[in-house]
């Protein structure tokens, strides 16, 4: 089906599911109203659709994910830090679970189907071309929100109009 033909199947949806009585749409807020729930659901683990373990392991299960996941969210309070929407978008953005996806070991392995979506030809490549963008990503924030010496380790300066938090 071509795309137009999906956004038509998408604009006939709603009205053909409204022809049958039985059916009707509702918020999550009115379903959590009226249905009672079945029982309780333990889950002690993260769990995922993905992979022969329906685990993680497809987004941080290497040491290549493990650090750019790492080398990410090292810049959180930076970020915070900025209250740029820009960079505080692109930083959202770099968290897409499919740049982790494409460095991950699962993409080797036979049958994989989503292997034709990706663009690089080894999770090596991922990892280096993420890092690559990371790295651009961390100056730029780097020259806005500049760190300073504090007791021998680096801190990231307070910018102008920020309160410092109380601990």
């Amino acid at each position: 089906m071509g795309g137009n033909g999906y956004f038509e199947f998408l604009k006939a949806l709603p009205r053909e599911i409204l022809k049958n009585p039985d059916f009707r749409f509702s918020t999550p807020a009115e379903v959590v109203k009226k249905v009672k729930p079945a029982g309780e659901l333990s889950l002690p683990e993260f769990i995922s659709w993905m992979g022969v373990e329906k685990n993680l392991k497809a987004w941080c299960g290497n040491h290549l994910q493990r650090d750019a996941l790492g080398a990410l969210y090292g810049l959180a309070r930076r970020v915070r830090l900025k209250k740029d929407e820009r960079l505080t978008k692109v930083w959202r953005s770099l968290q897409a679970a499919d740049h982790f996806y494409y460095m991950g070991d699962q993409l080797q392995e036979a049958g994989d189907t989503t292997r034709s979506l990706n663009p690089y030809p080894s999770p090596y490549d991922a990892y280096i071309n993420f890092m690559n963008v990371l790295t651009d990503y961390s100056n730029t924030l780097k020259s806005r929100v500049p760190a300073v010496e504090k007791k021998g380790r680096a801190h990231l300066a307070p910018q102008k109009g920020l309160r410092r938090s109380k601990k």
